[in-house]
């Protein structure tokens, strides 16, 4: 076994198990979409991103962390994802007009969404498979969790997003018992949909925008009064 600091990267099809679990009569539609689907993302995967493990409605990879550089790769690959994603879907939404099965009349109505971290794992070996596990791997899965109501969008770490040269993304906070409160970025893919703030998030930016301007209010405080006593006098 041995530690190593690596890149976190999830994708997961947000509507998986609504849409598995409403056609039961069809799930061998619905499953042979969602493998096409995964097959899609898997297919737009480049090397050193190693694909993980697939589990139901998601999928895992990870890259050995080498720096920045390697940072901003991974974040241009996952948008190369999303598009792979999208493409077979409008695919199957066209090929899926001769089938009236509800799994194939609302295949479009499936999302993507992913989690970017980057931390220690420990790889061990397991016959032929090289496993990664640890408490940052486990991080990354709680995110999928999480209180935002879009349901396509790419979500960072603060430690991941520290890395890269992207756009400013407004900074948010999600929090899970035994793990705390972890500060994200996050990205909306969703148009028809905006991310909702959580509550800790609101919190947060309250927190940091009071942290922020404490100073100023106190000055403008000190002034007001100042104007007031004089006022009076």
């Amino acid at each position: 076994m041995e530690i190593k600091s690596i890149f976190i990267i999830i994708l997961d099809i947000s509507g998986y198990t609504r849409f598995i679990s409403q056609h039961k009569m069809d799930l061998l539609h619905a499953e042979s979409i969602i493998t096409e689907l995964m097959e899609a993302i898997i297919d737009a995967v480049k090397a050193p991103i190693i694909t993980h493990e697939i589990l139901g409605d998601a999928v895992t990879f990870y890259a050995e962390n080498t720096g920045p550089q390697l940072a901003q790769e991974v974040y241009n690959q996952v948008h190369q994802y999303f598009h792979a994603f999208w493409n077979c879907e409008r695919n199957l939404v066209s090929e899926c007009t001769i089938c009236h099965c509800p799994a194939c009349s609302n295949v479009g109505q499936l999302k993507l969404k992913a989690i970017l971290h980057v931390g220690e794992a420990a790889f061990t070996q397991v016959k032929d498979i090289r496993k990664i596990s640890g408490s940052e791997v486990i991080t990354a899965h709680r995110l999928l969790k999480n209180s935002i109501e879009s349901d396509q969008y790419l979500l960072m770490t603060r430690a991941f997003y520290q890395m890269i040269d992207g756009e400013e993304l407004e900074p948010s906070e999600e929090a899970y018992e035994g793990l705390g409160t972890i500060p994200v970025f996050i990205k909306n893919l969703d148009p028809d949909k905006p991310i909702k703030r959580s509550p800790q998030g609101l919190l947060a930016k309250i927190r940091r925008h009071l942290k922020t301007n404490l100073h100023a209010y106190g000055r403008l405080l000190g002034l007001k009064k100042a104007k007031s006593y004089q006022n009076m006098a």
